[in-house]
């Protein structure tokens, strides 16, 4: 006998539309898919892309760049080097310099002492580093939303003017982002095994010691990552990300008599006493503002764009938010603090030209494929004109205007077909 179907009210029935529908945060696939046929093409275009900016651009993020990391590498290297009082005090770790040993070491080795010789090195080190940002968009996005989004994901990474701009520069806030799209490039790639869990877990933790305010957000893709893993695999997460918070204590225990004793007095200094006064102070907001001038309000149209796509793109949006809700409190409100969002911010474009790529709706007053490319085509030339904003030397702005002219028609071919897995069946 048939079952009387139960009434369910308006509010509950909006609620349930509300929830339903949400996509899972990975996707797993059977076997592991074959690589885009231009990912390395793309790879080493946007490489030689960041060499170019690190030749060229002789210039900092801020003077933190070259007294609290260049400077503290180099007295490794070659014994010798001025002193900031964040290493008299013990409030700034040693691991970010520690990433600029390797060049400058290879550099005294090849007899180059002189910051003309070893400058460029240094930054161009730096700069290839940072391709692991794109490379590790492209194979997160692969298995958070769809292969499209994927290429879109990689094409906007490679060439996107804030990242190419900032890849030379050893900063906590770009180096924490390397290792978090490592992390995620590792365990994305192929199925997870004991080993990439491993590896994955090592690298967010230390993403989260060269940057802890990056917390909320690396935690946000553990927790994703412990939900898909097997038991095995999450104590490896688990187990690796202890071992580099514990690599991070002891290497200030050996400079200063106390584990982990730079970010406790990082917290003392920051919450205990009158130190905000002393530096820069900006509106709570100001992030958003910023958001609006380096992407000359494209940020903007994505997340409002995004918010119409919530149950396909809500981790995405979900990682923007816990970048910029954390930030927002901080007294100290530089625009490169967030520099971790704006990649999640280019994997939701890249989210909405895939999703009107391949969209069928035929009543719609602009085609789907047409705002793909129009939006894709809309960061190309946006990126063009970014140059000329981040780079203080006017030649260097014509030289890289000049340069991005010739890829922007390039990134515009990815779109003009269908992926074939998101065909629809006719």
């Amino acid at each position: 006998m048939p079952q009387p179907k139960k009434k369910i009210s308006r509010k509950s029935a909006k609620k349930n539309y509300f929830l339903s529908g949400f996509s899972p945060v990975f996707i797993s696939p059977s076997s592991p898919a074959a690589l885009w046929r231009l990912f390395w093409p793309f790879v080493f275009a946007g490489l030689a892309l960041r060499l170019l900016a690190a030749i060229t651009g002789d210039w900092t993020m801020r003077t933190d760049e070259l007294f609290q990391y260049l400077e503290q590498a180099h007295r490794i290297v070659f014994g010798y080097g001025q002193i900031p009082w964040e290493f008299q005090f013990g409030e700034r770790t040693w691991l970010l310099p520690m990433l600029s040993v390797p060049p400058l070491w290879l550099c005294k080795v090849l007899g180059f002492d002189s910051p003309e010789q070893y400058a460029p090195v240094v930054r161009s080190f730096h700069a290839a580093f940072s391709m692991l940002i794109p490379i590790g968009m492209y194979f997160f996005t692969r298995r958070a939303h769809s292969e499209t989004a994927a290429r879109c994901a990689l094409v906007l990474g490679c060439f996107w003017h804030e990242l190419v701009i900032t890849a030379p520069h050893p900063i906590a806030e770009s180096s924490s982002s390397v290792f978090v799209f490592a992390a995620l490039a590792v365990i994305m790639a192929a199925k997870m095994t004991t080993e990439r869990a491993i590896a994955c877990g090592f690298l967010l933790g230390m993403a989260f010691v060269l940057r802890i305010q990056y917390a909320p957000t690396i935690g946000l893709i553990g927790l994703a990552l412990l939900f898909y893993a097997d038991n095995r695999g999450r104590i490896a997460l688990v187990g690796a990300g202890i071992l580099a918070v514990l690599i991070a204590g002891l290497v200030d225990y050996l400079y200063w008599g106390r584990f982990w004793n730079t970010y406790i007095n990082h917290f003392n200094l920051q919450l205990f006493s009158d130190f905000n006064k002393y530096i820069h102070q900006a509106l709570r907001n100001v992030h958003l503002h910023n958001l609006f001038i380096g992407s000359v309000g494209l940020y903007y149209v994505v997340a409002f764009a995004a918010l119409f796509y919530y149950r396909r793109l809500w981790f995405f949006i979900a990682l923007v938010l816990s970048v910029h809700l954390i930030h927002n409190i901080v007294a100290n409100k530089e625009y490169v603090n967030t520099f971790l969002a704006i990649p999640f911010l280019l994997l939701m474009a890249a989210g909405l030209m895939a999703q009107w790529g391949t969209s069928g709706a035929r009543n719609a007053l602009i085609a789907g494929k047409d705002k793909a490319i129009a939006l894709l085509a809309a960061f190309m030339l946006t990126t063009i004109a970014g140059f000329g904003v981040w780079l203080p030397d006017n030649k260097n702005c014509l030289y890289f205007s000049t340069i991005k002219c010739c890829f922007t028609a390039i990134p515009l071919l990815p779109l003009t077909w269908r992926c074939p897995k998101n065909r629809r069946k006719k």
